[in-house]
């Protein structure tokens, strides 16, 4: 390929959510109004092919989505003892982002192309996982293309097959595309054989775009991608991932998958999520989730240290009773080599990954080698009784023992607290508009975990996505 392809990923759709067992989360949760983009390319492929005649469709069937956000995070910790300066961990940025996200309609019915333009503006002191980070200390503004995908489809509703390639997001098995104010995305592919609510897929890629970078790299067992000077990171030449999912018509599905980051890591992971209806008392959710993984001979072992086979598993039950959601869950790792639970097929920063975690929290997924964690919350749409429909807040506790201290003899207890306020219009002529605020406060015992020292953290997120649907086609 030519580097005129170095830029792409397909863009992720906004939408106001909450991040309980049912749904499908974000994995790297840097913006909860933000979902992953599986949904929307299910939706896509299950659209009759469109009926204009040969290449116009290109054009009149075509889509443009814009949207615009505002992000702002502080992020204060605790460095009290360690060594090391007193800011280091922390985050303090506000940035604004605009995309622009042209989609074709299919050339016979068939073949099309998508393409993408963003732009993160800003300033950040700390790791902000949303400007330009060069190692400097201060995240800058960024200015890229970010998709450039060609997509084929064929058969019809009940049955078909739908591939894409070139720079985009891949959602597949346990390969996954996060994302901060918009979209990471790979040089790959993906392919899905649909039938019915049942859907086969294989994604591949071998080259990596963090939203804060302006570079498809090439992917390490290494978290610095050989970027900073350091040159000890081994290649994985490409990750790849096959899944099944299939969607029951009540709202529940089961997901499977099996990956591998080539030479250094391969899981397997299962989730499955069944509602009960009770009628007039509410719906029941029941989810379940876990991943075992291996390292293998590319990965860099301590001295002595063997490879040891890691899991994490966790469940959840969901009670939505009118405008109340109520959930808990309960969480448990094994990850000796890790330390902390690795659910990518690469290290940490080179690619992406496509969990279910079920107790996780904004400041820590709790998923330590050893770790337990006992999750509840809530959920309540107040925008009713205010005339504000739309507008929730919510809460959520974890508890958290037997975690393993890495360096250190002993096991740690800690608790974290989040709570927030989301407001989505509903309907028309501002609808798509989102605002969200978002706190949350991490505690270890004595501050003393060497693995995440104590932190406070607020976030606030104004988006707004609008899209121009069929705007190329002639009007009569």
């Amino acid at each position: 390929m030519s580097k005129a392809w170095r830029h792409a990923a397909l863009v992720i759709v906004m939408i106001c959510g909450g991040a309980f067992a049912g749904e499908e989360p974000l994995q790297d949760d840097i913006n909860p109004l933000l979902t992953g983009a599986e949904p929307e390319l299910r939706a896509e492929a299950a659209v009759t092919p469109p009926s204009a005649p040969g290449f116009a469709s290109f054009f009149s069937d075509a889509s443009l989505g814009l949207s615009s956000t505002y992000y702002g995070r502080a992020r204060h910790v605790d460095n009290g003892g360690r060594g090391v300066p007193s800011y280091t961990d922390e985050i303090h940025v506000n940035a604004f982002g605009q995309r622009a996200d042209f989609r074709s309609g299919y050339v016979w019915g068939v073949v099309g192309f998508d393409l993408s333009g963003q732009t993160n503006l800003g300033r950040g002191n700390g790791w902000s996982e949303v400007l330009l980070h060069k190692e400097s200390g201060v995240d800058r503004s960024s200015v890229s293309l970010s998709q450039a995908a060609v997509k084929l489809k064929f058969g019809g509703e009940d049955f078909g097959l739908d591939l894409r390639g070139g720079y985009t997001p891949i959602s597949i098995g346990s390969l996954g595309t996060s994302g901060g104010l918009f979209s990471h995305s790979y040089r790959g592919m993906e392919a899905r054989l649909r039938y019915k609510r049942t859907t086969l897929g294989y994604g591949w890629a071998d080259r990596f775009r963090n939203e804060w970078d302006d570079n498809y790299r090439k992917m390490y067992n290494r978290w610095h991608q050989n970027r900073f000077g350091n040159d000890d990171g081994i290649r994985v030449t490409y990750v790849h991932s096959i899944g099944l999912r299939h969607e029951f018509e009540n709202g529940g599905f089961i997901d499977l998958g099996v990956g591998e980051g080539r030479r250094y890591r391969r899981n397997m992971q299962a989730v499955a999520s069944v509602p009960v209806d009770f009628g007039c008392w509410g719906t029941l959710t029941l989810t379940g989730y876990g991943i075992v993984a291996r390292y293998r001979e590319n990965y860099p072992f301590e001295a002595g240290e063997d490879r040891e086979t890691e899991y994490h598993v966790s469940t959840s039950a969901e009670w939505k009773r009118g405008r109340w959601t109520f959930m808990g869950g309960y969480g448990h790792t094994r990850a000796p080599n890790s330390r902390e639970m690795q659910f990518r097929l690469t290290a940490w920063g080179n690619s992406d990954n496509r969990n279910f975690i079920q107790t996780w929290g904004q400041l820590d997924d709790f998923v330590w080698d050893g770790q337990n964690v006992a999750k509840t919350g809530f959920r309540y749409g107040l925008g009713d009784k205010l005339c504000l429909p739309g507008l929730s807040v919510g809460a959520s506790y974890m508890y958290t023992w037997g975690g393993r201290n890495p360096g250190r003899p002993d096991k740690t207890t800690g608790w974290e607290l989040d709570y927030f306020a989301e407001y989505a219009v509903p309907e028309g002529r501002m609808k798509g508009l989102a605002l969200g605020v978002y706190a949350g406060h991490l505690r270890y015992r004595n501050n003393c975990f060497s693995g995440k020292q104590n932190r406070n953290d607020v976030k606030v997120i104004l988006s707004y996505s609008r899209t121009l649907e069929k705007f190329l086609r002639m009007r009569k």
